[in-house]
């Protein structure tokens, strides 16, 4: 049975759009959090998570949303 590949295709504009806000709304949260929390630690990772979502944006902003074409799939996954 032949398998059929699908070209890679990159996500609509409109869901761009969305995840870079979602992003960019949840980098801003925790920056949020971690300037009203008293201890160090809880603040660093905070700030750790805000940067992470702040990178999740800029990746999407450049079209690499990381989710993985037909192409780069692991040839032992079964089709359904």
């Amino acid at each position: 049975m032949a398998v059929r590949m699908h070209s890679p295709r990159r996500a609509t504009r409109p869901i761009d759009k969305k995840l870079l806000q979602s992003y960019a709304s949840e980098a801003a949260r925790l920056r949020a959090h971690a300037a009203s929390t008293t201890t160090a630690r809880i603040r660093a990772r905070l700030l750790e998570e805000a940067a992470s979502q702040e990178r999740l944006a800029g990746e999407v902003n450049a079209g690499q949303t990381g989710f993985a074409t037909p192409a780069l799939r692991s040839p032992y996954t079964r089709e359904r």
